[in-house]
């Protein structure tokens, strides 16, 4: 490999040089072996991404700077754009921030908090210049606001610290005289901030290039469990997704339930942590319907599948199948639609 590419940030510009990259790449480095690994497995997109964009890192000639005045007198309405490659670069990393603040809203991850409308609002070159301030600064801001208002609850390991419920404080959380136990262990839950995010937050304000904040957006990206977002969440008790504003997620378990769907029905919105009946019933060693929340004073069914408990008359969608028990959402994926299956 040159001596001129050997350290430092640069370009690949044409397939050949891709392919001399892929070449000297060791190995017997697992990072660069991983590397090599997937430039092989999209060598093909590469290419084709190669051949139909052509980078130019030259500084603009005086002619094209004498012409560019009079292209925007001509046409007041034409957008500002980036005059050279580095700028060029930091609103690709910005447009990418945005996307991922989209899509951080779209799966419902954000904070009630959240100014989901002025997050909406995108910044073009030349708002960022009528505010005389640096593209890669305006993205360094908006991915640490981004990530401050991202739900703790939606964050893995090692952005976030495992815990554990506290059986001591734990009650039944949709009684409203329990909401200052609720609010007991959401204020210690996450207070301190794992060391791992800290170095991370200190690495966003510390880069200098956009592809080391394309890093952070990556590292972030990875950290964040996207699969227990809201919208691909179905209420345990009636297997619908609907009316997402009033399905609560269990900070325990991440399960959904409708707060109509419980007997009786939840009357507001936990402001703070909630758990779900299974939860506190396994927190306390105790048996609860996760319907009603009560314990078995009268018969109870139990799920063969999932193991959740239920009253017969406060589960009456549940069916049985060949003398066993299922809730309506485990005999949804588990259960044939046979006619045997008897619907209670």
């Amino acid at each position: 490999m040159l001596l001129d590419v050997q350290s430092g940030w640069w370009i690949i510009q044409s397939v050949d040089e891709l392919k001399t990259f892929m070449k000297s790449l060791a190995k017997r480095g697992q990072r660069e072996r991983y590397l090599c690994r997937m430039l092989q497995r999209y060598f093909d997109v590469l290419s084709q991404s190669l051949s139909n964009t052509k980078v130019d890192l030259s500084s603009p000639s005086s002619e094209d700077s004498t012409n560019l005045p009079e292209e925007n007198s001509s046409n007041d309405v034409t957008e500002t754009k980036p005059s050279n490659g580095k700028q060029t670069h930091g609103m690709d990393i910005l447009n990418e921030i945005y996307n991922f603040s989209h899509r951080i809203v779209s799966s419902s991850l954000h904070c009630r908090s959240y100014n989901v409308h002025q997050s909406r609002k995108r910044l073009t070159y030349s708002d960022i210049q009528s505010k005389g301030s640096d593209i890669l600064d305006e993205a360094k801001d908006l991915l640490a606001e981004i990530e401050r208002n991202i739900e703790r609850r939606y964050l893995k390991h090692p952005f976030v610290r495992k815990y554990e419920i506290n059986v001591s404080s734990i009650n039944r959380t949709n009684s409203s005289n329990d909401e200052s136990s609720n609010e007991q262990t959401s204020s210690s839950r996450y207070d301190e901030v794992p060391q791992q995010l800290e170095r991370w937050r200190r690495t966003v304000y510390e880069c200098r290039t956009p592809a080391q904040l394309a890093l952070c957006l990556t590292q972030l990206d990875r950290c964040i469990a996207w699969e227990r977002s809201i919208m691909r969440v179905f209420c345990e008790i009636c297997n619908c997704d609907t009316d997402e504003e009033k399905l609560l997620l269990c900070d325990g378990c991440d399960h959904g339930t409708h707060t109509f769907c419980f007997l009786p029905p939840m009357s507001f919105i936990p402001p703070n942590d909630w758990y779900c009946y299974v939860c506190i019933g396994k927190a306390k060693g105790e048996n609860l319907c996760f319907v009603c929340g009560n314990k078995a004073e009268r018969e109870f069914n139990r799920c063969d599948h999932c193991g959740k408990y239920f009253h017969e008359d406060c589960l009456k969608n549940a069916r049985q199948f060949k003398g066993k028990w299922f809730c309506i959402l485990c005999a949804a994926s588990e259960l044939p639609e046979t006619d045997s299956t008897k619907n209670v």
